[in-house]
């Protein structure tokens, strides 16, 4: 983080990281950042157009 971005937003349908991305969650957390999971309505890449 000594260059790069200190305030990052994860989105995603759950809000929730997987578990094979905690090491990298806490690692930019360690090195500074402060990182946001969030849960948003969005639409698959299969339908884009987010009709059900």
């Amino acid at each position: 983080m000594e260059r790069g971005a200190r305030h990052i937003v994860l989105v995603g349908r759950n809000g929730i990281v997987p578990e094979d991305g905690q090491a990298t969650l806490t690692a930019m957390r360690a090195a500074g950042a402060r990182v946001e999971i969030l849960a948003a309505d969005a639409p698959s890449r299969a339908d884009p157009g987010g009709d059900a």
